[in-house]
């Protein structure tokens, strides 16, 4: 989840260059990848891959389910921002519970 955080990094200030102006927010926050370093702990070591799938699997559905209703409710705002946490809480979840 590091690397991830450290490539949203990048990936931010290359979209700042392609615009030609500073963008002032995190694609990711830090918070993100101490609760993936502590659910990593929980899983071990073969559970954190199925871990880190599982939550990008969850976090693509729920974010398509929500722009699909922000759409219809027309009220889609550029720049539009989830909190990817609770995706990660979900997948721990599912592995810990119906493993």
């Amino acid at each position: 989840m590091w690397l991830v955080y450290i490539l949203g990094i990048g990936f931010v200030r290359l979209m700042g260059r392609i615009r030609r102006r500073e963008i002032g927010e995190e694609a990711m926050g830090f918070g993100d990848v101490v609760l993936a370093g502590v659910i990593g702990l929980m899983l071990g070591w073969p559970g954190i891959l199925a871990g880190l799938v599982l939550t990008f699997v969850l976090g693509g559905v729920g974010s398509l389910v929500y722009l699909i209703a922000v759409a219809l409710a027309r009220k889609y705002e550029i720049n539009l921002t989830l909190p990817y946490g609770p995706f990660l809480a979900l997948s721990v979840f599912i592995l810990l519970f119906f493993r």
